[in-house]
């Protein structure tokens, strides 16, 4: 992996579009501004299950927010 793939100089672009993805979602679905951190954390959440729905989602950002 070469810098140029990068951004933030340690995540690739992928990750990058998927953390966008994941932000986008969570405005759209739940009214919620979700930082870059929070979404990584979600993304890592999220690869560790094989289901995903938007009850966990809810949960994972109460979690987060401390909420929980």
């Amino acid at each position: 992996m070469t810098r140029k793939d990068t951004i933030w100089g340690a995540r690739h672009k992928s990750e990058g579009e998927e953390i966008s993805r994941i932000m986008e979602y969570y405005r759209a679905n739940f009214n919620i501004n979700v930082t870059i951190l929070e979404a990584s954390a979600i993304l890592a959440e999220r690869s560790k299950d094989t289901f995903w729905n938007e009850k966990k989602a809810r949960e994972i950002i109460a979690k987060l927010r401390g909420l929980l």
